[in-house]
């Protein structure tokens, strides 16, 4: 199974790709899939986020009908573990186009509605501070920088996100100095880092 990965202007100039490997002819498809997530040939993640979409109005419309039984606490970790923790795998959709991250978005509401049992014509925002929630986009860059603190100040962070990602010591003593901030690499440091270390 091949996928033969370029932009949506190029894909038609494409079909006519074949490999043949020992007597059997494989030929580039659309989408395939590498560790559950759905890529496609734009990387798009168009597919990605439609599975995940789907998945999480299934399991929506599913704790939907026993939500009146439980206490509003022993829901929200039902929605959470079978809803909202759909977003948590595969979280690398951060470069996603709007458009996807709308649907998903959408998707959370709509679980933080069926959980607290409100309008959709209701704000959202306070029903996410009441849930303790943080939209997708800020979710997102909170997981990257608590992927960040963690990687810099436990033992057991692997050396690569160290390297990467070191606490800014300036060259006289500032104001900042005592900020525990972090520096960010720059794309030559990203790519030296890369190259193999020679003997």
């Amino acid at each position: 199974m091949i996928m033969v990965v370029a932009s949506s202007h190029n894909q038609c100039h494409l079909t006519h790709i074949r490999q043949k490997i020992c007597e059997v002819i494989l030929t580039p498809r659309s989408t395939v899939k590498n560790v559950g997530a759905a890529l496609d040939a734009t990387l798009s993640m168009e597919a990605q986020v439609s599975s995940v979409v789907k998945k999480m109005y299934f399991n929506i419309r599913r704790n939907f009908k026993v939500l009146s039984h439980p206490t509003q606490e022993a829901c929200a970790k039902v929605i959470s573990a079978t809803v909202v923790g759909h977003l948590d795998y595969h979280n690398a959709l951060l470069g996603i186009i709007d458009r996807q991250m709308h649907r998903l978005q959408m998707a959370k509401n709509n679980a933080a509605r069926c959980l607290t049992r409100t309008c959709y014509r209701n704000n959202i925002l306070p029903m996410f501070q009441q849930l303790h929630w943080l939209p997708l986009r800020q979710r997102d860059v909170f997981k990257v920088l608590t992927t960040i603190h963690k990687s810099l100040h436990t033992l057991s962070a692997p050396t690569c996100m160290r390297e990467l990602c070191p606490i800014y010591q300036p060259h006289r003593t500032l104001r900042s100095s005592s900020c525990l901030l972090y520096t960010s690499p720059s794309p030559r440091d990203l790519s030296t880092s890369r190259m193999p270390s020679s003997a």
